[in-house]
């Protein structure tokens, strides 16, 4: 093996270093790297939240998603892929992308078609209100950030009330 010499940037002097250590090195950087990237990428990924499907709200407030977008003749057939869906109390917040019924993610140009709504605990049966139609999220894949409303990720009561005011509801009464 070939000896050569060169500094070391943080060294103050040269060390001897062989091409076997130089290409350890040039591998242990690469290595570095890419695990800083994973780093980034994992903090800045959010992913979708879901009730426990034993949850005995879950399904009662999916159907109040279902009897309200029934009413639409062109979204009675689809089914979703809950994003996110909170429950707080007697309110709820549930994110959907919409599915064929074959369960395939509805795209248009390469994005996931979602839809957004608050629900209301009213004596004992859910009720929906659509927090503004179709949108579409960041990616094909949808997470829980492109279920934020008016760039708020909705985690309580309040801040259900809070998206239902920024897309021109009424809040729901305090219980």
């Amino acid at each position: 093996m070939s000896r050569e010499t060169f500094a070391l940037p943080l060294d103050g002097g040269a060390i001897p270093v062989t091409c076997f250590s130089r290409f350890s090195m040039m591998t242990l950087s690469k290595l570095t790297a890419c695990a800083w990237v994973l780093v980034a990428t994992v903090a800045n990924v959010t992913y979708a939240r879901d009730l426990d499907k034993r949850d005995p709200d879950r399904a009662p407030i999916l159907a109040a998603v279902h009897r309200l977008n029934d009413r639409e003749p062109d979204l009675k057939d689809y089914h979703y892929f809950v994003v996110d869906l909170i429950e707080d109390r007697d309110a709820a917040f549930a994110c959907v992308a919409l599915t064929d019924k074959g369960g395939s993610l509805e795209m248009t140009d390469d994005q996931a078609e979602i839809m957004k709504f608050a629900l209301d605990k009213r004596s004992a049966q859910w009720v929906a209100t659509d927090l503004g139609g179709a949108g579409f999220a960041a990616g094909a894949k949808p997470v829980q950030s492109d279920c934020k409303v008016e760039g708020r990720i909705v985690n309580t009561r309040d801040d259900v009330n809070i998206a239902l005011k920024a897309t021109g509801h009424k809040p729901f009464s305090p219980r």
